[in-house]
């Protein structure tokens, strides 16, 4: 690879030892995925790969939320999120998903007003795209925070529109 461009051999091992990571915390040898998520994260950043240095930050929120460190996941995903913004990524799907695990985290430090927003600012992103398994994993997971948010009829109606959207994409095992 000597003949290759420095960054792009750079950029190739960072994604490496992301990949290796994600491999390392489905093992649940979750210190040295993190440590493997925080170099990649360091090179992408170091690299002014936005997009991927945001993808990396959410891996390590990731591996936070796993390990129930709520409060740290929750400042990454924050951080995720900003760095989303402040780089002019048009890319809603991140930014629905950002917001899901930010409420899915405060429902865990019973922060439950604050949950529910974001829940459903998510999910008025996913209704503004194409209906899709993702939109209805997104309901099914706003209908859990509301639920843990005592709002039990809203949760209904949305649990009913997840189960329409499931069915009528076929996807009827979901529903």
């Amino acid at each position: 690879l000597s003949s290759e461009n420095d960054t792009l051999i750079q950029r190739a091992i960072a994604v490496s030892e992301c990949n290796q990571a994600i491999d390392l915390a489905l093992l649940g040898q979750f210190e040295h995925a993190y440590q493997l998520q925080q170099q990649s994260h360091d090179t992408f950043v170091a690299l002014n790969e936005t997009s991927c240095a945001v993808n990396t930050a959410m891996n390590l929120a990731d591996l936070d939320y796993m390990q129930g460190y709520y409060g740290s996941a929750l400042q990454r995903y924050y951080s995720a999120r900003d760095a989303l913004l402040q780089s002019n990524i048009d890319d809603p799907l991140v930014l629905a998903e950002l917001k899901l695990w930010m409420a899915k985290c405060l429902v865990k430090l019973n922060k439950l007003p604050e949950a529910s927003q974001l829940a459903d600012e998510a999910i008025t992103i996913h209704r503004r795209l194409h209906p899709s398994l993702q939109t209805s994993n997104a309901l099914r997971e706003y209908a859990t925070i509301l639920i843990a948010a005592h709002t039990f009829h809203h949760a209904l109606l949305i649990l009913d529109e997840a189960w329409h959207l499931f069915h009528s994409s076929g996807l009827d095992y979901y529903a």
